[in-house]
């Protein structure tokens, strides 16, 4: 548990009673198959949650509230380019966060999910998430509130099994949400796809979402089936 008011990272966090204090103590545990990162409702947390480690199939990390009251907050103070990331992991699922950077310029993504020469991130959920006032680049439809991006020209990798669900994206640039692929072996017309090159997401859920005041797109899918 961490609370941001009420804890001390010299605590073990695991129980209410014992609850971390700072995102950086989150941040500097690799975590297990079946953790569970519990943020206090009402807390405000200065910074990135850039927590380590995966989950497996049978036991996914997740990242959730508890207490009750409004949802915990997360703000990015500009030091990092995203206030939430994932970075070639797996089996994680993000629920009830609030996630902003007060229009901070240094700050080009609300939630952002990297794979980038890993082959296939499994089971990726972020459901009845707020993400709100991220300046992003107006200019660029690469930025904006809740990113899943695929990279790299080493290893074919894609995401299985996501699901984006119930969140409220407002006030972002350039793009609310969306799934995208930026890698080689895709950076073709689709007319001149050679055999075998194409790498898809593949079992893809956006529902539910609400997306206001958004710079550009508004959800977009691309590369999935």
């Amino acid at each position: 548990d961490v609370d941001s008011v009420g804890g001390s990272d010299s605590a073990s966090g695991k129980s209410e009673n014992a609850a971390w204090k700072t995102l950086d103590k989150v941040n500097s545990v690799k975590f297990s198959p079946g953790d569970s990162i519990r943020l206090k409702g009402g807390s405000v947390f200065i910074g990135q949650l850039y927590p380590k480690g995966s989950g497996t199939a049978s036991a996914p990390i997740t990242i959730d509230m508890y207490g009750g009251g409004q949802k915990p907050m997360i703000l990015a103070d500009g030091r990092n380019n995203s206030v939430v990331t994932l970075f070639n992991q797996e089996y994680w699922e993000i629920n009830n966060l609030d996630v902003t950077s007060n229009n901070n310029t240094a700050v080009q993504y609300g939630i952002n999910i990297i794979v980038k020469d890993y082959g296939t991130a499994n089971h990726i959920y972020i459901r009845n998430c707020y993400v709100h006032d991220i300046a992003g680049n107006i200019g660029s439809k690469v930025t904006g509130g809740i990113f899943l991006t695929v990279s790299g020209t080493a290893v074919k990798s894609n995401f299985k099994d996501v699901t984006v669900e119930n969140n409220t994206v407002r006030h972002v640039d350039r793009t609310g949400i969306t799934l995208d692929a930026f890698r080689s072996w895709e950076n073709k017309l689709l007319s001149t796809y050679e055999a075998g090159t194409w790498y898809p997401s593949t079992n893809v859920a956006f529902r539910g979402n609400f997306v206001d005041d958004i710079g550009g797109d508004g959800i977009v899918m691309k590369n999935c089936v």
